[in-house]
Formats: structure tokens, C-alpha cells, sequence
């Protein structure tokens, strides 16, 4: 099921291959293919223009303000994007060859001195193969378009402008710190158009304060003119983006809101006769949108400029950011950072996937498709089709609006299925052309499970995504099927068709197969938990891990060892990203400033080496206003506990001192809800709050922004054991979590429950045998959470070395860390038969170890509520298609 606030956008090609080769090596490939003599085919060229007089709200860009470059930058860098043009023209003899476009993209390219960009063009004219034909096109803001610039334009050639508009709503573009006014901004498409250029405008939707009818006008504005195109973006909020982002604080996006912006928008225009040439773009006639649209043509286009990316033949590349652009280039060489090679099968999916971005896909490039893509893709085809993301007609398949807004989450799909045998051949050489499955090779598909309902059956097929009710009779024909008794009058019979509709039956090299395993190898974890402290400014009745009641504090030695032990490795590695997390058995916040420090030396240390950090931690919202609002500019986001009405949430989890903390909590909880911090909430469900968990849930659901509510049943171990508390039985919590899920559902917020997850596939329930990393305050290491104490009689199954502070070295117990990667579905005998188990993995070792070993589910009575939930969760997914 498809829902809006999960659509993203699609991948960049560049991005989509973690093994990629070094810029030298990328650039002798891509010089090979040019350097063709027999090839003439014209080309397309990208100039990014990374400056910006200032940076905007809503900019999510790579882009420099001209006060952070500082005097001379951007002399330097168009000298340097002119060596570059003579470098690609003098070796491969570019200057023989038509530019189809020449793109310039940024920042804002008018931005420039005139002098500045009129010797840039004049330098792509002098070494590449620009002609009279060749498009030259200008991204540039409304305020820039005055007459003498547009005089200037015409003198260089430009014949294309698009136009950052955004909004014609004055107060929103006063928000957006925009120059004009509407009346000015429509006083300029007429000037503009009146001239003779071609002119495309971008509208953002999803702004702060913008209404569906606030779009619908802007567009409707936009219709009347002659405007040859208009480009719809959704306002995007990068989570590490530090520019426009930090302005935006405490502004979160509606996607539903959006999602219904974009279909309006998208029916208006096509409504108005705009042709769709590409997801976000809609022109008229003269628009041809030659940039956005080159590989439907089969053009190469090349990237100069900083982190600018293009494609030539099978070559994919990615620019070095500025300053390494600019010494590269110095230094004789390209600018090209890192790249790969499409293989065949890579090459089937690019065109497939190019085609799809235009929304038009000839039937030929979807027979290709069909015939030597993933396994699996005919019926993902269908799939999409069902669903309203895709049409057919006598030529050619369209993506719908509803499509383009999904186009991210299609792609995903279609890179998840795996390689047919015909295309892993292609890949190896073997086989040059697809050949013809034949019909009569259906077989039943791998880990098929059959679950009791009420006295029908559900086939279920979790590598499928796939599940199908059937009755007595029905299970009775699988039986058949499996032991190979097949008429040809079953064959062609409704329930045939249904089950390979449903891919309960696939050809046999179509069939998706798990592929998990355990780690194996060096050990290596791609994050960092700290235990800061045992200490704690509450004493909740079932604390796990008694939090208070002595209180042992992590040293600056240690933690400062772990984060350069983590970042080191990361490095190592070759990753970009890492996360930090701040965890255990006491409350990081009661030791606030070792926080500050530790967030303050990571932030530092991950800048020095181009690394990505993200910050969560789990809190229990006992904080003064001024660490509240440190956690909300500092951390990513935090899981905040809290049990639910006032009343139960005092009695478990009151403060030291005895009294209740439902009020310091949620004075927390608003601070965060009015700075816009992403939190989510956890609630844990004694057998004396059970009757109250639905009117709890809609407490919380009613209360405070959070849209993810997570409840877990009590599972005695630590305090809870000493204060004799009882666990829900599994049926009880069952039924509750029913009644609680329709309320919270209600409210637009996602109830969840840990060992209930049927949209994962995985052999691990967490990162407990993924090589989690986690460092106690003595500095031991601990692969859970949930065991932080070395005198925790659960601690032999996950404790496996120590951090020397000194060295910086991880002493590991190398048989401790296979023992614990073990902790796989796979390794638990009891699950072997189970829906569940590719969901559930297992469960949690940690409660695990509690009733008898990790490896054995058979006495948790968690087993039930994963089963009924799990099940829940697959019939609602059937029920919504």
C-alpha cells in the first residue's frame, strides 16, 4: 500500500552504486568513449554555479553565499570551469561535435558579474561544439530579469530562462524573503515573454502557510500567461542540511497536504494542454525541456562544475566539491570525484528507469524490460497498474500523477527484485539476447506459510509481499500443485490465475529468494551507542536496568576514544554516515554537560573527515527548558518516554523523590512540539495500565505532535522484578492494542509495537548480530541496549571486550562476537515453521535471555502478540491492496 508521507523522490543514478571507482579512473574510461572518431552524436553539457547573493529558506542546494567565499572565488572558479572546458575539448575533440543545451544550474547563475558569466560562455563557445542551434539556458530569480540583463542575455545567446518563482502569494513571499511582489514577479513573464525567450518557472508547494487553494491560484495565474513551462517541487527539508533548513526550524511538511498539491497541480496543467515531458516539468509546445529529457534522446551530457554529476556512454561520474574541484583542476586533471560503469543489466534498468522520469515508456523499452530485466517484473508491472501508478496505451505505457509522486518508491521496488538467470548470464557475457521462459514452468514460490483465520486459510508469501485467503478446497489444490498433480482444467481455472496473479505461483527463475546471513569477517559496526551514565533523575517502578540506584558516570577518556575509534572506522571503510546514539541505564541528560561535549567533539571530528553524523538518544523528558531546547537544534531526533494518562504515567514513573512526573514531562513535550523536534513515544504496559492503554494512547495521540506512538508490554527483569510487578497476559494486550491502534489511527498517528513489523524482511529483530557497538560507562562493550550492566546475569550473551582509553584499541573476545552474530531466525529452531520469523527475526534477544537463552523463543509469551499483530498487519495490507 501506497501512502503519501512515505513517497520520496528517486535516487540519482550516481548515488545508486556504494562501490565506486576513483575520478582518474572514471575519466580514462569516459575519454576512451569520446575519443571515438567515428562518432558524431551531439551531446548535452551541465554548468553548475554554486553562488548565491543570499541563501533562500527553502535552498536544500549545494551553494555558497558570496560574503562565505569571500573576494575572488568566483573569478577563481569560472577560470577553472574554463580550463576544464579546455581540457574535455583538446582530448577527445569535443569542439567536432553539436551541444544540444547548455545548462546553467546552481545557486543562481545570474548571480554573476556579467563579466564573469559572459567569459563563461565565451569559453564553452571557444572549446566545446556550441552552435546556433544549441539551447543555452539560465536558471535566475525574478528580480534578476531587469531590462538591461535581459539585453545582456540576448548578447550572449541565451535563449532559455527558467525561473525560480515559487509562490505568488505575497505573504508567503514575504516569508521566503522574496524581492517582488506577485504583480512584479507577473509584470516580468510578461516582459520576458515578450522578448522572445523561452520561459519555464518553478512554483515550490508545501511552503509554510500555503493552502491547496494558495497552489491552485498560483497555477491557475500561470495558465493564462504564455508561459512555455512550468516546473511543481515539493519544498524539501534535508535532515543534515545546515543553510536553509536551520531558518526553518519547527516547520514540518504535511505530505498528504503536498501529495493533494501535486495531483491538483499536475491535472490543471495537462487540463490546460501542458505536456508532461518530464515528472516535475509540464510545457507547451515550445518547452522542449532539453536538459531534464536528454537520455530519452540517448545524448551523453557532461557535468563541469563542483558535485556536479553526468553521464557518458556507460560511465556515470560525480565532481569533486569546491575547493578539491578547484585543485584538481589546477593540477592538470578532471574534476571528476568518483564514478562507476552500468553493467547490462544496469544499462536494461537506466534506459527503463529515464523513460519512466519522462512519464512516456515506449512498448519496446518496457518489452526489454519485460524480457531481460529483474525477475519478477511482469508482475511488478501489473502491480503498478492496479494501483494507478502506470497506464497503457497502443504505443506507449504512461506514469500517472499518482506515479510521478511515488516514482522514488517504484524504483526501490524494481531495484529490489533480484537477477534472473537470463540477466546474470548478460552480466557475465554469456548471453546476448533474452531467451523465452516457457509457460509451463510455474512452480509455488519459495517460504510459503499457510495461517489459520477463522476458518479459512491466508497463503502467505512474505518474499512476495503476497497473501491470498483461501477455504478448505483451496489448500487442498496447493497440496496438489506441490506434489505435481496439475490438470490442464485447473490451469485454466479463476483460482489458477489468482494464485499467479498473487505470485503464490512464479517461473522458477523468477523466484525472489532470502538472502541474509550472518556477519561474517572483520568486525564492523556503522554506529556508536554511549552509555553516559547509570544516573538518573527519575525511579520508574519497572526500570530494566534499576537507573539510580547507583550511579556510575562515563569519563571524557572514553567517550572522546569511542567517537574517534567510530569515526576512524568509518573512514576506513569508505562510509559517509555514521549515526550516535545515547542510551543505557540511566538518563543522558542528567549529565548534560558531557553531552554537549561529546555531540560538540563527534560534530567536529565528522566535519574534518567528511563524514555525515546523525544524533538520537532515548530521554525521559525530566529536562529544564534550556536542555530542551539544546536537544532540539543539537540531536536528530529522540524517543521520549511516557506512559500515557496523567494518572498512569505518575504511578510508574514518578521521580526520585516519590512524586509523580507526568507534569515536568510534558512541559518537555510542548517545548519540543513548538521548536518542531522529531520525537517519537514510547509507553510500556503494566497488567494494572493495560485496561487503560486505548484511552492512554488517544491521550497522547491528542496532546503532543508526535505521529509514532510505540507500546511494549512490561517484561519483568530488573526493578519490575523487585517490585513484584505483572506483565499483561498476551491475550489481553492483543485485544487492547486492537482497540488502542483504531483510536491512534483516528488522530493520523502510527501505533506500533516491536515484534509486530510485516513490512520487514530480516533474520535480525536489531542490531544485536549487525556487530552493534555499544560502550558502558567502565567502557565495556555491549552488543544490546537492554544489557548495560556487567553484573547482569544477561550480560554473558552480550558482552565481548572493553575499550582501552588509553590506546583507543577495541579488545575483543573474538568468539564472544561470532556467538553473538548467531543471534540470526535462522539459529532458532522453534521459528522454523513460523509466518512470522522473517518479520520478527526471532524476537529480542535480550527478553529472550531472560526466560531461558537468546536462541529460544519457545517460552516468550511475545511469540502470540508478534503472530495476531503480524497477521493484522498482512490482512490490512490485503484489504488496501
Amino acid at each position: 500500500m501506497f501512502v503519501p508521507e512515505r513517497a520520496h523522490l528517486p535516487q540519482p543514478t550516481e548515488l545508486q552504486k556504494k562501490n565506486q571507482l576513483r575520478g582518474e579512473v572514471v575519466f580514462r574510461g569516459i575519454r576512451k568513449v569520446l575519443s571515438n572518431p567515428t562518432d558524431y552524436s551531439p551531446y548535452s553539457i551541465y554548468c553548475h554555479l554554486p553562488f548565491c547573493r543570499k541563501r533562500c529558506t527553502f535552498c536544500d542546494l549545494y551553494t555558497f553565499t558570496f560574503s562565505e567565499v569571500g573576494p575572488g572565488r568566483v573569478d577563481r572558479y569560472v577560470e577553472t570551469l574554463i580550463k576544464e572546458t579546455s581540457l574535455w575539448g583538446a582530448q577527445m575533440a569535443l569542439n567536432e561535435r553539436s551541444v544540444t543545451t547548455l545548462h546553467f544550474g546552481g545557486g543562481t547563475p545570474s548571480a554573476l558579474p556579467q563579466e564573469a558569466l559572459a567569459k563563461l560562455v565565451a569559453g564553452f563557445r571557444e572549446n566545446l561544439g556550441l552552435n546556433k542551434m544549441t539551447e543555452i539556458a539560465l536558471e535566475t530569480t525574478s528580480s534578476a530579469m531587469t531590462s538591461s540583463y535581459r539585453q545582456f542575455l540576448r548578447d550572449q545567446g541565451i535563449n532559455r530562462i527558467h525561473m525560480g518563482i515559487q509562490s505568488l502569494k505575497d505573504a508567503i513571499r514575504r516569508r521566503m524573503a522574496r524581492e517582488e511582489s506577485a504583480s512584479e514577479v507577473m509584470e516580468r513573464i510578461e516582459e520576458i515573454l515578450g522578448e522572445g525567450f523561452i520561459l519555464s518557472l518553478d512554483l515550490i508547494f508545501g511552503l509554510p502557510g500555503q493552502t491547496l487553494s494558495d497552489f491552485q491560484q498560483d497555477i491557475e495565474r500561470l495558465i493564462d500567461t504564455s508561459v512555455h513551462g512550468v516546473q511543481l517541487y515539493e519544498l524539501q527539508i534535508p535532515a543534515n542540511h545546515g543553510g536553509g533548513v536551520n531558518r526553518m526550524k519547527g516547520f514540518r511538511r504535511d505530505r498528504r497536504l503536498n501529495h493533494d498539491m501535486y495531483i491538483r497541480g499536475s491535472d490543471l496543467l495537462t487540463q490546460a494542454g501542458f505536456a508532461q515531458n518530464y515528472f516535475v516539468h509540464f510545457s507547451r509546445p515550445q518547452d522542449k525541456n532539453l536538459y531534464n529529457t536528454f537520455p530519452m534522446r540517448g545524448e551523453n551530457c557532461l557535468a563541469f562544475g563542483a558535485i556536479a554529476n553526468g553521464i557518458v556512454g556507460d560511465w556515470v561520474f560525480s565532481n569533486h566539491e569546491l575547493e578539491a574541484y578547484q585543485e584538481s583542476i589546477d593540477r592538470g586533471q578532471s574534476g571528476i570525484s568518483r564514478g562507476f560503469r552500468l553493467n547490462e543489466s544496469e544499462k536494461i534498468i537506466r534506459r527503463f528507469e529515464s523513460a519512466c522520469l519522462s512519464t512516456h515508456i515506449p512498448k519496446p523499452t518496457m518489452a526489454v524490460m519485460e524480457g531481460a530485466g529483474r525477475a519478477g517484473f511482469i508482475a511488478l508491472r501489473r502491480e503498478w497498474m492496479e494501483q494507478g501508478l502506470m497506464t497503457a496505451g497502443e504505443q506507449e505505457y504512461r506514469v500517472t500523477a499518482k506515479g510521478c509522486w511515488y516514482l522514488g518508491n517504484m524504483f526501490d521496488r524494481l531495484r529490489s527484485l533480484p537477477l534472473n538467470t537470463r540477466v546474470r548470464q548478460m552480466n557475465a557475457g554469456k548471453l546476448k539476447s533474452p531467451s523465452e521462459t516457457q509457460q509451463n514452468d510455474l512452480t509455488l514460490t519459495e517460504e510459503l506459510f499457510v495461517i489459520p483465520d477463522d476458518g479459512d486459510y491466508l497463503i502467505y508469501a512474505p518474499f512476495e509481499r503476497s497473501a491470498l485467503k483461501v477455504n478448505g478446497a483451496g489448500l487442498q489444490q496447493l497440496r496438489q500443485i506441490r506434489q505435481g498433480q496439475v490438470t490442464q482444467a485447473f490451469r485454466e481455472s479463476r483460482f489458477y490465475r489468482q494464485l499467479c496473479e498473487n505470485r503464490i505461483l512464479v517461473y522458477p527463475d523468477d523466484v525472489r529468494k532470502r538472502e541474509f546471513s550472518e556477519k561474517q569477517g572483520e568486525f564492523d559496526p556503522k554506529g556508536l551507542t554511549l552509555f553516559l551514565t547509570t544516573g538518573c533523575s527519575m525511579s520508574c517502578v519497572y526500570c530494566y536496568a534499576n537507573g539510580g540506584s547507583k550511579v556510575n558516570t562515563m569519563s571524557w577518556e572514553t567517550s572522546q576514544s569511542a567517537v574517534d575509534w567510530i569515526i576512524g572506522h568509518t573512514v576506513k571503510k569508505g562510509r559517509r554516515s555514521l549515526s550516535l546514539m545515547f542510551h543505557g541505564g540511566g538518563e543522558v541528560t542528567t549529565v548534560h554537560p558531557l553531552l554537549k561535549r561529546i555531540v560538540a567533539y563527534a560534530k567536529l571530528k565528522a566535519f574534518e573527515n567528511s563524514i555525515d553524523i546523525a544524533f538520537h538518544a532515548g530521554l525521559n523528558g525530566i529536562m529544564n527548558s534550556s536542555t530542551v531546547a539544546w536537544v532540539a537544534e543539537n540531536l536528530n531526533g529522540a524517543t521520549l518516554s511516557i506512559d500515557g494518562l496523567p494518572e498512569v504515567h505518575d504511578r510508574q514513573r514518578p521521580l526520585k523523590n516519590g512524586r509523580g512526573s507526568y507534569a515536568k514531562v510534558t512541559q518537555s513535550l510542548r517545548q519540543f512540539d513548538k521548536l518542531g523536534f522529531n520525537y517519537s513515544i514510547r509507553a510500556t504496559v503494566t497488567r494494572d495500565s493495560l485496561p487503560h492503554l486505548p484511552e492512554s494512547v488517544e491521550h497522547l495521540a491528542t496532546h503532543f505532535a508526535s505521529k509514532v506512538i510505540q507500546v511494549e508490554p512490561l517484561f519483568p527483569s530488573g526493578r519490575a522484578l523487585l517490585n513484584d510487578l505483572d506483565a499483561p497476559t498476551p491475550e489481553a494486550f492483543v485485544a487492547a492494542f486492537r482497540s488502542a491502534k483504531q483510536r491512534a489511527t483516528k488522530h493520523g498517528v502510527q501505533l506500533k509495537y516491536s515484534g509486530a513489523r510485516s513490512h520487514a524482511l530480516t533474520n535480525r529483530f536489531c542490531a544485536v548480530g549487525n556487530d552493534s557497538l555499544s560502550v558502558t560507562p567502565e567502557g565495556l562493550l555491549t552488543s544490546c541496549y537492554e544489557v548495560s550492566e556487567k553484573d547482569d546475569p544477561r550480560s554473558e550473551n552480550f558482552f565481548f571486550g572493553d575499550l582501552d582509553a588509553e590506546t583507543g584499541k577495541l579488545n575483543l573476545d573474538l568468539q564472544k562476537v561470532e556467538k553473538i552474530r548467531s543471534m540470526t531466525v535462522e539459529n532458532k529452531p522453534y521459528c522454523e515453521k513460523c509466518f512470522c520469523k522473517w518479520h520478527c527475526a526471532g524476537d529480542c534477544a535480550a527478553k529472550l535471555a531472560t526466560s531461558k537463552d537468546p536462541w529460544d523463543p519457545s517460552r516468550s509469551p511475545r511469540c502470540y502478540i508478534n503472530r495476531e499483530l503480524t497477521k493484522d498487519q498482512i490482512k490490512k495490507t490485503m484489504q488496501s491492496g
